[in-house]
């Protein structure tokens, strides 16, 4: 068995991070891996140059963006068996050695002399980093709220805001006062202790949704992250609070321009909650 098997037959074995070998780079990796010819080499490159051609660090992203179940048990306080620790050091460990790989280990396993393409690698620490992943769990998430601190309500499920407002508190003008119970009671928030929910009323033009978003910008990394949710979107609420229950993050869940009739069925939602 030359290199290139034994790297295929390990890491065909993964648990912790299966679902890395999901995603279409990784799937061209195995694919060299295992077919060894140079037409799948070049698969693999082609599809790493779209991540920027360095392997190593092409690598450590996919490995620290992945949600598993390791991860959601860091991130709900829940203990972790020690076989699965052992699991995720030995897997660690495999990831920081094919982050090795170079077009040079391909050619010599396959004893092939024509081109080949070639790709870039960086010595990374694999487990150094990811334990900085994981101590950074409260504050940084996991899965898209990792990559985004802004979302949306949008045909039942989550999804990022790709482009927020990016007002911050030093931009607004005037009702210092009344901003400054928000930020107070927001601090509470993120810091665990009891905070309310908040009412925010006033003319249009000052500045209740911007104090709400700007909040949200300068506390992000902090671990806050805001979902917004629509009048009609109401009776959704209750599922979308399960759907964030574990997660390590704190959420302002806003719902703008609320107005309601005596006989509005939206409120009955909001009331339930």
């Amino acid at each position: 068995m030359n290199q290139l098997s034994d790297l295929y037959t390990r890491l065909s074995g993964l648990a912790v991070f299966r679902g890395v070998l999901k995603l279409k780079t990784m799937s061209r990796l195995m694919d060299m891996l295992r077919e060894q010819t140079p037409s799948a080499v070049g698969e693999f490159a082609n599809s790493l140059y779209r991540h920027g051609g360095n392997l190593s660090s092409y690598i450590i992203k996919a490995v620290t963006e992945d949600e598993n179940t390791y991860l959601l048990l860091k991130a709900r306080r829940q203990p972790v068996p020690p076989v699965m620790e052992n699991a995720v050091r030995r897997e660690l460990g495999l990831f920081g050695e094919i982050s090795m790989l170079t077009t040079e280990n391909v050619r010599t396993a396959m004893g092939y002399m024509g081109y080949l393409p070639e790709w870039e690698n960086t010595h990374l620490n694999f487990g150094s980093i990811y334990a900085d992943r994981i101590d950074k769990l409260f504050t940084k998430g996991y899965g898209i709220f990792a990559k985004y601190t802004a979302f949306m309500l949008k045909d039942h499920e989550i999804i990022p805001v790709l482009t927020p407002d990016p007002q911050r508190l030093s931009q607004l003008p005037a009702y210092e006062t009344q901003r400054k119970m928000v930020i107070d009671n927001t601090l509470a928030l993120i810091k665990g202790r009891p905070a309310a929910n908040c009412l925010l009323y006033g003319d249009a033009g000052t500045g209740k949704s911007s104090t709400v978003k700007a909040v949200v910008n300068e506390y992000a990394e902090r671990g806050l992250r805001l979902i917004e949710l629509k009048k009609s979107q109401l009776h959704e609420l209750p599922d979308v609070m399960e759907s964030i229950s574990g997660n390590p993050l704190k959420f302002i869940i806003f719902i703008d321009d609320l107005s309601f009739s005596s006989d509005d069925a939206d409120f009955g939602a909001l009331k339930a909650v």
